[in-house]
């Protein structure tokens, strides 16, 4: 009889658990893919492309990994939605990007990949500020970089932002006046 409680029991949590919304076969991390796998990804399925710029000793950086990259509704949001990048800015090999060899090159003041030049200021002039965040659309064509640290609320901004394509129309202050974000700030945004 107990046997026959504790069964019923188990099946009964074990079905439930499989229906809850958060367990339909969604990762608790975010998939993260390298340049080299990028053509033949999108080749597969067309999505904008969502790239985490770093440094190796940035602190901010590692807060992003630790809050923001670890929110689970950011990472269904960006599993679905875009494929991944992690960038180091230090990165010492060659990268090919719409036809373009992007190289490292460390200049007296400033050590860095061309490659986050591009992404981050648009090949401009000025220094790059750790951590950075960069959208390419499906054709690899950059669309725009924000710099600084995101929280989870401040990072769903901007994925929606972009990936529904706001950004083609209005600034994002006037789409954040129109979506408010349910993620709460963390305990470092200001």
């Amino acid at each position: 009889m107990k046997y026959s409680i504790f069964l019923i029991l188990f099946l009964v949590i074990t079905v439930s658990t499989k229906n809850h919304p958060s367990s339909t076969n969604h990762s608790n991390h975010i998939h993260w893919i390298e340049f080299d796998q990028l053509a033949s990804k999108i080749q597969q399925e067309t999505r904008p492309v969502f790239i985490s710029i770093y440094s190796e000793g940035c602190g901010w950086c590692k807060a992003m990994d630790k809050m923001a990259f670890k929110h689970p509704d950011i990472i269904r949001y960006i599993n679905k939605h875009f494929y991944a990048i992690k960038w180091n800015s230090s990165t010492k090999y060659d990268v090919q990007l719409n036809g373009q060899t992007y190289q490292y090159t460390s200049e007296r003041l400033f050590a860095a990949h061309n490659l986050t030049k591009f992404l981050v200021t648009n090949n401009g002039g000025g220094y790059i500020h750790y951590p950075a965040v960069a959208f390419l659309d499906e054709h690899f064509n950059r669309i725009e970089a924000y710099t600084g640290y995101k929280d989870a609320q401040k990072l769903d901004y901007l994925l929606r932002f972009i990936n529904e394509k706001h950004y083609l129309t209005k600034s994002l202050s006037q789409f954040k006046t129109e979506y408010q974000s349910p993620i709460p700030p963390d305990v470092y945004s200001n």
